[in-house]
């Protein structure tokens, strides 16, 4: 675990953001948990692993070996490395101001065994504990759950977060998404997000601010170039299976 990943939090679930078309609640292909924390902003990801291909143009082979399969073993050195990768493409920004996101975590388990993550406490777990046993057969990427987890330091978490997904080719994405804020619940949304479609979480902000980041593209162009510029320093071991 990191530095942020090792605190247990009591919290309620919630989900919210405003870019694309409602759609039931439990639909969902991507989840995203969002926790602020004064001056950190933490996200727990969860999808089907072959979608952080598809979703977020992970290279396959950071993965998979050459047969196509996820070696488990491998994978319990530590995989911060790997989450930085899968968000290379992605643009984050915080009230139209570029923020990075580091990896804290990047976990896979066969889908039969999937975690529950609707929290951030069970985001921390979905992350952090190795649950199962390292399979028989080794699993492709289409038969596991993926999680990941990410940290952002700001000066105040409270405001507009906007992430800017890659254009990879894939079809529309039914996404949940959880904004909690010191342990309390803000909405519950489930959204259709079309391919390459920026997803903005309102938080506790005004409405007005919220339809500016909407309506201001060269907000994900900005966040984009200063991705490259961040020094990150990493402090983190986090095993996965």
């Amino acid at each position: 675990m990191t530095r942020s990943g090792c605190r247990l939090l009591a919290s309620a679930s919630i989900a919210l953001s405003v870019a694309g078309a409602a759609v039931p609640a439990g639909a969902a292909d991507l989840q995203i948990v969002v926790d602020r924390r004064g001056e950190t902003i933490e996200l727990y990801i969860a999808t089907r692993a072959d979608r952080f291909v598809s979703t977020f143009a992970l290279p396959a082979e950071e993965l998979t070996d050459a047969a196509g399969t996820v070696d488990f073993d491998a994978l319990r050195l530590g995989t911060w490395d790997i989450g930085d990768v899968m968000f290379d493409r992605v643009v984050t920004t915080l009230d139209a101001t570029p923020v990075d996101f580091e990896a804290m975590s990047l976990m896979v388990h066969p889908i039969a065994d999937a975690l529950l993550m609707s929290t951030p406490l069970e985001g921390i777990i979905a992350i952090g504990v190795c649950s199962v046993e390292t399979p028989a057969t080794q699993p492709t990427l289409d038969a596991l759950q993926g999680y990941a987890g990410y940290i952002a330091y700001v000066d105040d978490s409270d405001g507009v977060l906007a992430l800017q997904l890659p254009a990879t080719g894939r079809g529309a994405l039914d996404v949940s998404i959880a904004d909690f804020e010191d342990q309390r619940l803000i909405d519950r949304y489930t959204l259709t997000v079309a391919d390459g479609e920026g997803i903005v979480i309102p938080g506790t902000q005004p409405a007005q601010a919220v339809l500016a980041a909407i309506a201001n593209p060269m907000m994900f162009v900005l966040g984009g170039l200063a991705l490259g510029s961040a020094m990150v320093v990493r402090a983190r071991k986090s095993p996965t299976g």
